[in-house]
């Protein structure tokens, strides 16, 4: 006889059916992973910037334009009719404009960071 995992009654799946505890384990830890994996990128992000003395508040824009572009492109593609796997291309084309904007942004931006760099005494 299989024993049966105790039924969190607070926790809801997609379904009806409640989430047992060894799921809800399972979810907890990945989202600890991925939390934990951020935090590190972040971290060293911050440590790169802070040593350039570079103010670093653009990331979110980035996250927010990519956001608005693809809301934007599924919802003109949406009204124009297109069939629903052209609607959800929408999602990687969005990506890809910010990501064109990004580099743009990122070369131009480099050269002045290496520029006050060459010019500066530490």
């Amino acid at each position: 006889m299989v024993k049966r995992t105790q039924k969190l009654p607070f926790l809801f799946c997609f379904s009806d059916e409640l989430m047992d505890s060894a799921t809800f384990v399972i979810i907890f830890l990945n989202g600890l992973y991925y939390a934990f994996a951020l935090f590190l990128i972040t971290i060293g992000l911050n440590i790169l910037y802070g040593i350039l003395r570079v103010l670093n508040i653009a990331h979110g824009g980035f996250y927010a334009m990519g956001a608005f572009i693809t809301w934007f492109l599924m919802n003109a593609a949406e009204q124009a009719g297109a069939p629903i796997y052209l609607v959800w291309l929408c999602i990687p084309v969005g990506a890809l404009l910010v990501a064109l904007v990004s580099i743009t942004l990122e070369l131009s931006y480099s050269n002045v960071c290496i520029s006050y760099l060459r010019n500066t005494r530490y």
